[in-house]
Formats: structure tokens, sequence, C-alpha cells
């Protein structure tokens, strides 16, 4: 597919925001779902989950220079955004491009409405597939 032919970016966010009518839905049954359609990108870098009440961006962050200064390629996953949907998913210290966010709706959007993926899990499954495509060696996560 040329990128000509992808959804326009702002189309793209626009899906994704469509999403929050279904709400949050509890458990892994859908998110596991939506992977296993993905060939399991979850399952492809090694990851590293933070958690915690405070102050999980600037660990995430920290640990992603640290891993980067080593020379490692790394993926970071936290939410929320400020400004841009693609604040939540780095790759090697850089926000994903435009033009990954407009390749995974254009190729899954069929899917995720069909199936009612949540928001969440969807921008999950975006950062996973991401990661898995950009051969990361570790995956920061913000949980």
């Amino acid at each position: 597919m040329s990128p000509t032919s992808l959804i326009p970016y702002s189309e793209a966010v626009r899906r994704f925001y469509s999403l929050e009518r279904w709400g949050i839905k509890l458990g892994l049954d859908n998110i596991r779902a939506l992977c296993e359609r993905l060939d399991h990108p979850e399952l492809k870098a090694p990851a590293v989950h933070v958690a915690g009440t405070n102050g999980k961006g600037s660990v995430s962050a920290i640990l992603e220079a640290m891993c980067l200064g080593a020379g490692l390629s790394v993926g970071r996953y936290t939410s929320p955004h400020l400004r841009d949907l693609r604040e939540r998913i780095h790759l090697n210290g850089k926000p994903i491009s435009r033009q990954r966010v407009r390749r995974f709706m254009t190729d899954h959007w069929a899917t995720i409405h069909r199936e009612r993926y949540s928001y969440f899990e969807s921008v999950s499954a975006m950062a996973f597939d991401a990661f898995a495509s950009a051969q990361c060696d570790l995956a920061v996560i913000e949980v």
C-alpha cells in the first residue's frame, strides 16, 4: 500500500478518538484477541513495566534515556498525551511517525470497529505493533 492510499493522519486520530464511545472495558480478553490478530507483537520485545502512583512518566523517560545511552533500541509507551496522540508512543526517543499511525489505522480499522475494541486497547496494540516492527531491544511500558 502506497503512502497516498493511507487515510489522512487527522482521520486516523479521529477514528481512535471515536472508540472512546465504547468506554473502558475491564479484563484482558479484548487486548489478547486484538494482539492475537496482530500476531502477538506484545511478545516480540522484552518489556519493563513501570507501575505506581507517582513518577511513572519520569521513571519511564529516565529508563528509556539510560537504555538509549547504552546503545539499545527502545520503545516507550506512556499516557496520557498532552497535544498529540503520538506522544504516547516513542521509538528511540522520538514520537512515532504520523505515517505509522496512518498505516495502523488504515490496516486495522475494519477489525477494530467491528470488534469494538476500546481506545486504550487499540492504542496499546498500536504501540506493541510499532515496537515489534522496529525490533526494539526493550519496551518500557507505563502501566
